[in-house]
């Protein structure tokens, strides 16, 4: 059986147009099991749309810009290509993408496929294996699943990338060899090479022949019911190496609909201020506090009365908890009756805060001291204690 093994290697231009996708180089090798020999073959091909050339695919392909410019054109080196391979009696390829391009350029230049029977070997491992049921692998990842040897520094390059295909197809071919499932019958009908399992819809009522999982690996065709309903993920890939999950793709939220300042409503702080513990006030403690401070005072509802030798003082209060500071609208230094007449006078507000009704006194106690210092040594003045 003569299988040819074929990659090629295509430009990728930026701007993702069709024009410009232009082959760069094809890489094969012929295994003969009869002759039990192989032949090789690689070509770089040159760019019809050199002008669209993709700098990062020439680096990846690790050729330089002067060696495509002096290679063949994509029709000679195609030619020369069904030349050397000019019947096989199956063609193996790595992705859907790969054939797509080889088939659509081989038909441009008017030359045929070198068989009918195609194996895309990544689709044929999403097919039969049920490692690959969730997510469709890369080739590097299936060459370190199947322990086949390569060079990461040559991937892309189609020459060793056929090589690379051989045996990667050989591994899978014994991987399947050895599981059980290989003894699983498939069926085809007399008139047709399609590959159904037992109690497929599409067999019933014909002529039905055995068939196995060799013919698979031979290019016959899978039916297209049977892989819907995944009837041939019977097999699994080695368990020595786990490929990577890859992570989901974040769907980003769909942007916000533009809004003018008069849409958009204004947002009033709501904040609550932190409700302080109601503390009821002690009078005989608070009459023996000021007396200390030679402070008399006296209890209204909700506000006491204090007088200091200085002035009179008010404090709102609710427990021990301060509203305001009330201070006489009297200078310090006046006549002491004089002052004692005018104590139902106005008052103003004292711009002070305090946690707590006895840290007001000791702010009036500190207030007053500080008012009756005397302006002259020689003038006696009463005093705070």
């Amino acid at each position: 059986m003569r299988t040819l093994f074929v990659d090629v290697e295509w430009n990728i231009p930026f701007y993702g147009g069709s024009q410009g996708l232009d082959l760069l180089s094809i890489g094969c090798r012929l295994e003969d099991s009869a002759a039990e020999s192989s032949q090789g073959f690689f070509r770089l091909i040159r760019p019809e749309h050199p002008r669209l050339l993709n700098q990062q695919t020439v680096k990846l392909l690790k050729v330089g810009n002067n060696l495509l410019s002096q290679a063949n054109t994509c029709e000679e080196v195609l030619c020369e290509f069904c030349d050397a391979f000019p019947r096989s009696d199956l063609l193996v390829i790595w992705s859907s993408v790969a054939f797509k391009m080889l088939e659509e350029k081989l038909t441009d230049c008017g030359l045929p496929l070198p068989t009918k029977r195609i194996i895309i070997l990544q689709d044929f491992l999403v097919h039969t294996f049920k490692t690959y049921s969730k997510h469709t692998p890369s080739f590097k990842e299936c060459l370190k699943q199947f322990e086949v040897p390569f060079r990461t520094d040559l991937l892309h390059n189609a020459k060793y990338d056929a090589i690379y295909l051989q045996d990667l197809f050989a591994a899978v071919s014994e991987q399947m060899h050895q599981s059980s499932k290989m003894k699983v019958p498939l069926y085809h009908t007399a008139y047709s090479r399609v590959l159904h399992r037992e109690g497929c819809p599409f067999t019933s009522g014909r002529d039905l022949r055995l068939a196995d999982w060799g013919d698979a690996l031979r290019g016959k065709h899978l039916c297209a019911y049977c892989l819907g309903r995944s009837e041939f993920q019977l097999f699994k890939a080695p368990m020595h190496y786990r490929p990577k999950s890859r992570p989901k793709k974040i769907t980003p939220p769909p942007p916000e609909p533009y809004r003018s300042r008069a849409d958009i409503p204004k947002v009033i702080s709501k904040a609550k201020r932190p409700v302080k513990k109601y503390v009821p006030l002690d009078e005989e403690e608070f009459t023996e506090y000021c007396a200390k401070r030679n402070i008399q005072c006296s209890f209204g509802v909700g506000i006491v009365y204090l007088r200091t030798p200085a002035a009179h003082w008010k404090i709102e209060h609710e427990g021990t908890d301060v509203h305001c500071i009330l201070h006489e609208n009297r200078r310090p230094h006046t006549d002491f009756v004089t002052r004692l007449r005018s104590a139902n006078g106005s008052f103003h507000q004292q711009q002070v805060k305090v946690e707590d009704i006895y840290e007001a006194v000791r702010y009036i106690y500190g207030h007053d001291r500080q008012a009756l210092k005397p302006r002259n040594r020689d003038k006696e003045t009463p005093c705070l204690a």
